[in-house]
């Protein structure tokens, strides 16, 4: 099969307007390394002019969590190359294959990482305590089932797959907001998250055709890439 630029671009367009788990061509699942560097290149070719646009709005101008990093470069490659994109995919890669345990550990880690934004003990107790008596409901009714109802959800889940994909991509741009602190107008929301949408879209199509670890090895490469770029281009400046 030939691979190229132009064949990779073209399955994850396909792949963008039918989103369904097992859709990757045999060639490509048998061959990662040499349909990586394309999906590579095709993520940097997006960013590139979604850079721009955002330049456009101003976003210089806004104070950016990693910013604050620049001094720590170790801790900003370790935040950014190894436990963003771990948590991240655990939280909103790991569950779009179906699996009540998968989306248990996902909201597990989402209520750590609540806990980090809610001041209030008593609202994260309570929370964590409404969600495990879901889980807890869910499962006693699913044994008393015979597991029916987990076996009844995973074709739905399937058939239906649209849903929580576009749903977990969303919700990974939406986090992304956290970053800029909540100073900014509301009608830019959707603008500042836009690359971490398309990003997140490239990393569900790399999940659901590879696999949940070269999801998390993509996100890596990706952060990676950009922090390099973003401490080279602050070294390059001259000091005050």
């Amino acid at each position: 099969m030939s691979v190229s630029l132009y064949t990779v671009a073209k399955d994850v367009w396909n792949f963008m307007k039918h989103p369904k788990f097992d859709h990757l061509p045999d060639y490509f699942k048998a061959n990662p390394s040499e349909i990586f560097p394309y999906l590579l290149l095709l993520d940097f070719m997006l960013m590139i002019p979604l850079s721009g646009f955002l330049g456009l709005l101003g976003i210089e101008d806004m104070d950016h969590k990693v910013e604050d990093l620049y001094d720590q470069p170790w801790l900003l490659a370790i935040r950014a190359v190894l436990f963003a994109p771990i948590v991240e995919e655990a939280v909103f890669r790991l569950p779009m294959k179906y699996s009540y345990v998968r989306i248990f550990a996902a909201c597990c880690i989402v209520l750590g990482m609540l806990a980090a934004f809610i001041d209030s003990e008593i609202t994260i107790g309570l929370i964590a305590i409404a969600f495990f008596l879901i889980v807890a409901l869910f499962h006693f009714i699913d044994q008393r089932n015979d597991n029916q109802l987990n076996e009844q959800m995973a074709p739905l889940w399937e058939t239906h797959f649209y849903i929580p994909f576009w749903t977990l991509t969303v919700c990974f741009a939406l986090l992304h907001l956290t970053n800029f602190g909540g100073q900014f107008p509301l009608y830019l929301a959707p603008f500042l998250v836009l690359p971490q949408f398309v990003l997140g879209a490239m990393l569900g199509y790399i999940r659901t055709g590879f696999g949940f670890v070269f999801a998390v090895l993509f996100h890596a490469l990706h952060n990676g890439i950009l922090v390099g770029l973003a401490l080279m281009a602050q070294s390059a400046l001259p000091s005050t």
